[in-house]
């Protein structure tokens, strides 16, 4: 402040001489005697050499990294508690600006009724339109890097890079300058070809590119000190895997996280303090634990990176499809990502024993007959679609059996049965025989037994529709395209 407005530093200087202990006394101390004052008597020079008629020129004084300050006794609030008195008590010609990551103790305190009157909060997201001003950072910045390294780019394709490349730098960032700095600084390394130090960043295959060369370690260090101050690291894990592998889920924009881990939400805002920067606002809890960066994502997937914090999203796939499978036949608002999702979280997790007997005992020809029912509720137009919807949850069933078969022992004989054998299908002719039902067993031919074994979801999808089209136009050959399906059972199963 001193040296910015140099007809303080006689003033500063002059205090400081007279109580050389001012720089160790308590931070109340030193705002009335290095701030206040020193404005203060400023304040009166200047308005009786202007002789109170020129204004002086107010000033912004910047707090910045106040998170980053020890607050151990409570410093954080102690500072903003002598700013908000500054600013209430004396008419200074200053404006202060506060800028730290949304720690639960920093917002609590501009929360209190000290700061109602004189604090406005800005949240640093697209409102300000920090991805524009990131992609004119990003050209200016990638500029600069080929006319300093023009020689070594004379055999790299021109733009380079592309708006593409460019494009998905901006959307890692996340709207935060953080790490498109950190790519900027990799890629303009004396020693190396920036073109490859991209490609690195991209996650292209770059030859002759020695392991241990970490465009981010920068980043990685601010998010490993973020996380160092969990008190449950092992707990904040378990969330996070949980959350990784719900946003590569099949709706990954669904809102009900917190209520599908199962964890009390008390105890979730516990275990989450001192780490609100990683997640959208207002907090971690009441953003689902959405990520605010990109990149936070690709850190926790990297052992070599996050280290001990390292996720494995297989684990918390297994993890939501255990809690798919308990709240499967709740009356709740998660009911529908369970009915959805359940089957898709199995087919990627790891296979714990806990998923393996929740497996064992969930009635799957129920579930796969409840898959059906909604298309029969709007006449038989939505027969075939009911038909091909049938045919992908089996095809996600048999994705479950080939994962898990060599763990399960004896169980899943289900599984085993409905992938390697067949099923009954219970039909009904809606407009005909008053609605009578037809027992039909659908036995796999060795062509289809092959085919499953393969594994391509796609083809599975596909041959079972026919071979369940064609079984069905056997049996009842008139006014096929009406039959509904109404329930699944065992090969072995037949109607009374």
């Amino acid at each position: 402040m001193a040296i910015a407005i140099p007809r303080l530093r006689a003033i500063v200087d002059a205090a400081v001489s007279h109580n050389p202990f001012v720089p160790t006394s308590s931070i109340e101390s030193q705002c009335d005697i290095l701030i206040v004052q020193p404005w203060w008597n400023l304040k009166d020079q200047i308005d009786w050499e202007a002789d109170q008629r020129v204004p002086m020129k107010a000033r912004i004084l910047i707090i910045d990294g106040l998170d980053e300050c020890s607050n151990s006794h409570g410093e954080w609030q102690r500072i903003l508690s002598v700013l908000a008195q500054m600013v209430e008590k004396y008419s200074l010609p200053l404006h202060i600006l506060v800028c730290s990551r949304p720690e639960p103790r920093i917002k609590e305190t501009f929360s209190g009724l000290e700061f109602r009157n004189i604090c406005r909060w800005m949240a640093l997201d697209d409102t300000y339109q920090a991805y524009q001003d990131i992609r004119v950072f990003l050209v200016d910045g990638f500029q600069k890097v080929l006319a300093r390294h023009s020689h070594k780019m004379e055999h790299i394709p021109l733009p380079w890079p592309t708006m593409g490349q460019i494009e998905y730098l901006v959307q890692k960032s996340s709207g935060q300058f953080i790490y498109p700095s950190m790519v900027l600084k990799y890629v303009d390394d004396d020693g190396e070809i920036p073109a490859d130090r991209l490609n690195i960043v991209l996650g292209l295959h770059v030859e002759n590119h020695e392991n241990g060369d970490f465009p981010f370690a920068d980043l990685d260090a601010l998010y490993l000190e973020i996380l160092s101050t969990v008190k449950n690291p092992g707990l904040i894990i378990h969330v996070l895997t949980a959350r990784i592998a719900l946003q590569e889920g099949l709706d990954s924009t669904w809102k009900g996280f917190i209520d599908l881990l199962g964890i009390p939400v008390g105890t979730l805002h516990a275990i989450s303090c001192g780490i609100h920067s990683l997640f959208k606002g207002p907090s971690p809890v009441d953003s689902d634990f959405e990520f605010a960066h990109a990149s936070f994502a690709d850190f926790l997937l990297d052992r070599s990176r996050s280290m001990h914090f390292h996720v494995d999203k297989s684990l918390g796939h297994d993890y939501l499809a255990q809690r798919c499978l308990e709240l499967y036949n709740e009356t709740t608002t998660l009911r529908s990502y369970c009915v959805q999702n359940w089957a898709y979280h199995c087919v990627l997790a790891i296979g714990s024993e806990d998923l393996i007997d929740k497996l064992d005992s969930f009635p799957v020809y129920t579930v796969i007959t409840s898959t059906i029912e909604p298309y029969n509720r709007f006449g038989t137009a939505n027969a075939a679609r009911g038909r091909f919807a049938f045919a992908r949850q089996l095809s996600l069933i048999f994705q479950i059996w080939h994962k898990f078969q060599d763990k399960c022992g004896y169980r899943l004989q289900q599984y085993r049965d409905l992938s390697t054998a067949g099923f009954t299908v219970i039909v009904n002719h809606p407009r005909k025989l008053q609605n009578m039902q037809f027992s039909i067993p659908i036995q796999y031919p060795d062509s289809l037994v092959s085919t499953i074994a393969k594994g391509n979801s796609q083809v599975i999808i596909r041959e079972v529709k026919n071979c369940l089209d064609d079984k069905i136009k056997t049996i009842v050959p008139e006014n096929f395209s009406s039959m509904e399906i109404c329930e699944i059972r065992p090969l072995s199963f037949t109607l009374p």
